[in-house]
């Protein structure tokens, strides 16, 4: 699976990607390498990972389009990684900070013509 991502990285960089980057440390060397980057402390180990979609968790060996369906490629799913027993990660919000401040304001001003 991880030739599958290198090879993602090939297309999208065909020049290749310069020796720091993480994605080239990642890819080309061990985990060890990104033990003094900032990811260094988000790594979690593979046995201990529990991946979750729709507030649900994958069980081991389940594939995803047994949860979601093989038929619609235009689906946008949001994974994410957590430690195993820590519950689900937190949701995302469903509007965006800018959005609820641009809502914010043109309740406010429709709240001011309607008082006159």
């Amino acid at each position: 699976k991880i030739n599958n991502v290198r090879g993602a990285v090939t297309m999208a960089y065909p020049m290749g990607l310069p020796e720091w980057d993480l994605a080239h440390l990642a890819l080309d060397g061990s985990v060890d390498k990104l033990k003094g980057t900032y990811l260094g402390g988000s790594l979690i180990e593979a046995k201990n990972a529990s991946l979750w979609t729709c507030n649900k968790e994958f069980r081991r060996g389940q594939l995803v389009s047994d949860r979601l369906g093989s038929c619609n490629e235009k689906t946008k799913v949001v994974a994410k990684l957590t430690t195993k027993g820590s519950g689900p990660p937190a949701r995302e919000p469903v509007v965006s900070e800018t959005e609820r401040n641009a809502m914010t304001a043109f309740y406010f001003t429709r709240q001011e013509e309607l008082k006159r």
